[in-house]
């Protein structure tokens, strides 16, 4: 099994598991047994199933409140639009409000997973960033996550969404009403054009 107190470097709080290979059974372990003090859980560059992403799912976001996780890193993970959709029902069902930012950059997603990103941000009022940048989301999933926040959302307050689409005059007209309450960061050269 995976010695979680060696992924931990010696803190308390953060634990991160790079480059290497993990099998569906290691994250069920990694999140049955994952210590109360850890609040900063990282994946990086590691493919992770379905399974294991349903794993993180229930056993850790399903939690909610009896657990102290505040941020989730799934950095290259190879996670995709069944993924996010586990992970974003877990937060909605769970009534999740310990986690505080989840980074989901460089994997699979497409507008159908945006689209379960926009309904889970719809309810789920604990998310203070999220970063979905250089995914596969097209206009109309921009456009679903950007009108949850603008409607529903009040607690967020940084959206990545770099090199996921170019924004146009209407993306752009949401990003300008929302920008006292969030920070959209878009790298795109046309921003703000």
């Amino acid at each position: 099994m995976v010695n979680i107190r060696q992924h931990m470097n010696g803190t308390t709080d953060t634990c991160t598991f790079r480059n290497e290979t993990l099998t569906d059974d290691d994250i069920e372990y990694i999140t049955l047994n994952l210590p109360s003090t850890c609040r900063y859980l990282r994946f990086s560059s590691i493919k992770l199933s379905e399974t294991a992403v349903s794993y993180i799912a229930e056993n850790l976001l399903l939690r909610g409140n009896n657990f102290n996780l505040k941020s989730l890193s799934l950095y290259g993970t190879n996670l995709t639009d069944e993924g996010i959709t586990n992970l974003c029902r877990a937060l909605i069902d769970g009534n999740n409000h310990q986690l505080k930012s989840m980074d989901i950059e460089l994997n699979n997603i497409t507008d159908v997973g945006a689209r379960e990103i926009a309904k889970m941000l719809e309810v789920n009022q604990g998310l203070k960033r999220l970063d979905i940048s250089y995914m596969n989301i097209g206009r109309e999933g921009i456009m679903h996550i950007l009108t949850a926040l603008e409607e529903k959302n009040r607690t967020l307050k940084t959206l990545d969404i770099t090199g996921s689409i170019s924004t146009d005059e209407n993306i752009n007209e949401i990003i300008q009403r929302i920008h006292e309450r969030v920070n959209v960061i878009n790298m795109w050269p046309n921003h703000g054009q």
